[in-house]
């Protein structure tokens, strides 16, 4: 991917920022207990879906299994005791607590405690860390002159220098570039057409490795409730096949009554298409059985993971439904 040099920023016009509203909270930056700690932190990378399963969770038992399904289904190896996802959730909560933010107290120097301050996480610089991790590279500007680093580091000496900052991800191919105003406060000034949809994606998909695939070819599917359950609909061209054109779906779908998860289903879906079928774009279809019990309002939450891609595709919907 080319460079795009900074101070062609200046004649980018300003975008919008979606990555969500900013709340300064203290709190250490740990994933456990108190919720709230939790969802202040974590809430950067949720679903918006996500966030609105677990503040509509009505006690201290649902949130509790909520978050450690939140961890879990990022796992990338679940075949191990620790989850590689938290754990780095951890790290880049820390750098970016460390290093980012118009008021620091910290100005890179890790204090080696639990931090209280968590203004760098919640700055846009910080929000993007959470999701994309290190940039491979980052041009700073400090108005004359710029400074290239290829392994991620800064420097402490000039951390109130800098007024432009582009970081690119040539792993994701894409890149954003960061202004600081005259108060100090750094936001989003310009960046490349597939980066929110990164941004989006990582929500689920993170620690990702170099993937060339096209945004549009990205794992998603639909579903509606039909007579005997959930009808899943998977356009052919968002799904991997091997060379005997077999799709493989990990399903997993959390079933909440009246806000109150009462089921989970757990499921590996084994799909035989055709040549002809992936050549004409033909849609994937089907049925994940499930009988309701007492009538009431049901919300299926809804993971599924295309197991046959050569890196994490999940995909999340929620699908409301009273009997």
């Amino acid at each position: 991917m080319s460079h795009h040099r900074l101070f062609s920023a200046f004649f980018l016009a300003g975008v919008l920022f979606l990555l969500g509203s900013s709340c300064a909270s203290r709190t250490a930056v740990r994933t456990e207990a108190p919720r709230k700690s939790f969802y202040d932190l974590a809430r950067q990378i949720m679903t918006d879906d996500e966030a609105r399963v677990f503040r509509s969770l009505p006690d201290e038992k649902s949130r509790a299994e909520f978050i450690r399904e939140f961890w879990a289904v990022r796992d990338p190896k679940p075949e191990t005791p620790e989850n590689e996802a938290e754990i780095e959730f951890e790290k880049r909560a820390r750098y970016a607590a460390l290093w980012f933010g118009s008021h620091n107290p910290y100005r890179g120097v890790d204090p080696g405690d639990p931090l209280d301050n968590l203004a760098g996480v919640n700055e846009e610089r910080g929000r993007v860390y959470l999701l994309l991790g290190k940039p491979d590279v980052i041009i700073f500007f400090d108005g004359t002159n710029e400074t290239e680093s290829h392994d991620g580091s800064r420097s402490r000496l000039r951390f109130g220098q800098w007024v432009l900052e582009q970081w690119i991800y040539d792993r994701l191919h894409t890149y954003v570039i960061f202004k600081r105003s005259s108060s100090g406060e750094w936001f989003l000034d310009s960046f490349q057409a597939n980066f929110l949809d990164q941004l989006e994606w990582a929500k689920l998909n993170w620690l990702q490795a170099d993937d060339p695939r096209d945004v549009k070819t990205w794992f998603r599917f639909s579903a509606a409730y039909g007579p005997s359950g959930i009808r899943v609909t998977v356009p052919v061209e968002r799904v991997s096949t091997d060379d005997r054109f077999q799709v493989e779906l990990g399903v997993q779908v959390n079933v909440f009554k009246d806000n109150v998860k009462i089921d989970e289903i757990r499921d590996t879906k084994t799909i035989q298409q055709t040549k002809e079928n992936l050549f004409e774009g033909k849609n994937l279809r089907f049925e994940i059985p499930y009988t309701p019990g007492p009538k009431g309002d049901y919300l299926f939450d809804i993971i599924i993971h295309d197991l046959k891609a050569s890196s994490p595709s999940k995909y999340r919907v929620l699908l409301k439904q009273s009997f």
